[in-house]
């Protein structure tokens, strides 16, 4: 067998497009992990059975990572600003401690609030979810 001819300068490797298809063509669910355990990789299985499109999963780490600790950070600073009551030129960090623990209960009070809101609208869309088949259910077997 004749080894695979490197790729032309700048083309795609065809051991690593080979590679892909057969991961691909798993049918079982494949998880790729990273040492802190967030998903690296899917296979086509694993993203069509959890509902996530391959590129979903980059953009759902980097902004789970960079956007969300942002805005958490901007809350817990203007909630420590709010309980010093001025401007700290050095940042939030350089408030009394009892402003800092006092701003930090109250982002963490904000995020408990979002996820109950959060919760709540799920259940409320799966209650509607469950009475439409039903009424639909209910439908099909009056025509029948």
């Amino acid at each position: 067998m004749t080894p695979p001819s490197p790729p032309p300068s700048g083309g795609p490797d065809p051991a690593i497009a080979t590679w892909e298809q057969t991961f691909d063509a798993i049918r079982d669910l494949i998880l790729v992990l990273d040492a802190e355990g967030r998903v690296e990789r899917a296979n086509r299985a694993a993203r069509e059975r959890l509902g996530v499109v391959s590129g979903m999963l980059a953009l759902t780490r980097t902004l789970g990572q960079t956007t969300g600790i942002a805005v958490l950070g901007a809350a817990w600073a203007s909630r420590v600003f709010h309980h010093t009551g001025e401007s700290l030129a050095g940042g939030a960090t350089e408030a009394p401690p009892i402003a800092q623990v006092a701003g930090l209960q109250d982002t963490f009070l904000g995020i408990v609030v979002v996820i109950v809101v959060a919760l709540g609208l799920a259940a409320w869309g799966l209650a509607h979810s469950h009475q439409d088949r039903a009424a639909t259910a209910a439908k099909a077997t009056s025509l029948q």
